[in-house]
C-alpha cells in the first residue's frame, strides 16, 4: 500500500511484507516478476534475494 500511495518514493518494507513476498516468489519466480511488472506493490527481486541470502539454514 505504501508504494501505491506514493509511487515515486522508495518504500521501507516490513519483515512481514518481505516474508510474504518471498513465499510468493518461491512458488513461482516468473509469475512474481510478471505481477511486479504489472504494477503490484511487491519488493524487487534483488531485495528478496538479498534477504534470502541472510537466512541461515542449518542441516537436518
Amino acid at each position: 500500500m505504501k508504494k501505491l500511495e506514493n509511487p515515486h518514493t522508495r518504500p521501507v518494507w516490513s519483515l512481514e511484507e518481505i516474508s510474504q513476498a518471498i513465499v510468493i516468489y518461491s512458488t513461482g519466480p516468473r509469475a512474481y516478476r510478471l505481477l511486479f511488472k504489472e504494477g503490484y506493490p511487491f519488493p524487487g527481486v534483488f531485495t528478496l534475494r538479498s534477504w534470502i541470502k541472510k537466512i541461515k539454514i542449518m542441516p537436518g
